[in-house]
């Protein structure tokens, strides 16, 4: 086997591993991966449907939150869209705290019952929170916008 035909054999094996792993990357075009500073979380965080249903995440500055409305959420029938059932509603209490890795950058709400890790997004300079169901490569989420700093009027 000559020096090229291996080494083309090797890319080939490489390329193959990789589409094979299922391993995409989790965010879409025009996404970005933020590392933002704790202070920059702080604030009333929302997801409102087109009804006026709504899930709130409220961040505070000493590490705690609040959490109201969270539906249960799964995936349809063909297991890549969010159904979000709003008749089994979780509120929940606790603490909170960023992890950066070098793929993504998670927040992470923790309380006695709760716990949840959440991918922050990054796409047109708005930070978004998502509740990502099953693999984070078919993207299924559940975002949540800031819509007021901690204490602001919204």
């Amino acid at each position: 086997m000559s020096a090229s035909r291996g080494l083309r054999a090797v890319a080939l094996v490489i390329v193959l591993s990789t589409l094979l792993s299922g391993c995409w990357s989790a965010y879409y075009l025009g996404e970005t991966n933020p590392t933002p500073a704790p202070s920059e979380m702080v604030g009333v965080w929302k997801h409102v449907e087109s009804d006026g249903r709504q899930t709130q995440l409220e961040l505070f500055a000493d590490g705690t939150f609040d959490l109201k409305g969270l539906p249960s959420l799964g995936l349809d029938e063909r297991g890549y869209d969010i159904v979000a059932d709003w008749t089994a509603l979780e509120n929940a209490s606790g603490t909170w705290e960023i992890h950066t890795y070098s793929y993504s950058t998670d927040l992470r709400l923790n309380s006695k019952t709760f716990s949840e890790q959440l991918m922050l997004i990054e796409s047109d300079d708005i930070i978004r929170l998502a509740f990502v169901v099953s693999d984070p490569d078919l993207k299924a989420r559940f975002l949540l916008e800031r819509t007021a700093a901690s204490g602001a009027p919204e």
